[in-house]
């Protein structure tokens, strides 16, 4: 049997919730680079107000970087949320986009391949390098046909 959330923790958690789908609702509205840039702005907002797990990414910087004094980790650190927020806002913006504008927007090398081991009933493994934004282009394979 699951422990019931505590009714302080899950009334910040409804608040949280519906902080982030406000956020959703206007970059939507907001031009893409406009978007990405308010996106950016709330992450290094949250890092260096709200500061969520701060103390691992503090200690993560120091066990990666030694070499480098605390301001710069700070630095890095408060660029990691502002990161972490535009690409928070991209995927607000990716569950409003339709099909049809992920396939203009995005391509795909090889998805022949793929739609051709799907056409078959075949399961495929694909192995890619963990650069760009990878839940972009899994969508895009999906838009494409491909399960």
């Amino acid at each position: 049997m699951s422990a019931r959330p505590r009714p302080r923790r899950a009334a910040r958690h409804r608040v949280e919730y519906a902080f982030l789908r406000a956020v959703a609702a206007v970059c939507a509205l907001l031009p893409e680079v406009l978007a990405d840039r308010a996106g950016a702005l709330l992450g290094w907002v949250v890092a260096r107000v709200g500061r969520p797990r701060w103390d691992v990414v503090s200690e993560h910087l120091r066990m990666a970087f030694p070499e480098r004094d605390e301001r710069w980790r700070r630095a890095v650190g408060r660029r990691c949320y502002a990161h972490l927020g535009a690409e928070a806002v991209a995927m607000f913006r990716l569950a409003g986009m339709g099909t049809r504008a992920l396939r203009e927007r995005t391509s795909v090398v090889g998805i022949e391949l793929l739609q051709a081991a799907a056409r078959e009933g075949r399961g495929v493994v694909v192995v890619s390098a963990h650069l760009g934004n990878w839940e972009v282009g899994g969508a895009a394979v999906i838009a494409r046909g491909c399960p």
